[in-house]
Parts: C-alpha cells; structure tokens; sequence
C-alpha cells in the first residue's frame, strides 16, 4: 500500500496514522479476497494492483474515488472502490489528495 501524505504534517504523525492504517487496510483487504467471486463461483483473489485516488477533507471523501490504474477485472475495480468509498477515511487522515495502492 502507497500513501501519498501532504508535505505540512509532522513526520512522526504521518509514520503512526500510516502505520495504522496499513494494519486496518491489510484486514480489509483480506476480508475482501475472500468475498469476491468468479463467474464459476469459486473464490478468486486480487491478482493485480488497483491504484486509486482518494480527496478527504474534514467530512470523509469529497468524491468518489477514481481509478488511477485498473486491476484488468472489472469486478476487483468495482468491489475495490466500494470497499474505498465506504472507508472513514476523515478519521484516519487529515485533509488531502490521496494515491492509494491496493494489491497482493
């Protein structure tokens, strides 16, 4: 997982919320593996990097995110931008523009 953190933030701020957040978004992601299927209905898993970014301000995301770079399965995306938008990304980071990795 990449973060992009703006410049202003004191460095031992940014190296804890970023620790944090890699523990909580690594849970995820496992979760999030498991609960995607294939069109056999066998469980598939993410294979590839999906790059997204995020605009948080002090409410949440100011949009939804947009793909950077797809994962090459429609259904990752998709699954991986929910996942993205339903995040309470105003509590673990402070406003800013965001590139956000998720990948194997």
């Amino acid at each position: 997982i990449t973060i992009n953190a703006p410049d202003n933030l004191p460095q031992a701020f940014i190296q804890q919320q970023i620790k944090e957040l890699e523990a909580k978004l690594k849970q995820q992601a496992n979760r999030l593996t498991t609960k995607i299927s294939d069109k056999n209905e066998k469980f598939s898993k993410l294979s590839s990097f999906v790059e997204l970014s995020l605009g948080v301000d002090s409410l949440g995301i100011q949009a939804p995110p947009a793909i950077l770079r797809s994962s090459g399965d429609k259904l990752i995306d998709l699954s991986v931008i929910q996942w993205a938008a339903g995040g309470n990304w105003a509590q673990l980071l402070p406003p800013g523009t965001y590139r956000l990795i998720v990948g194997p």
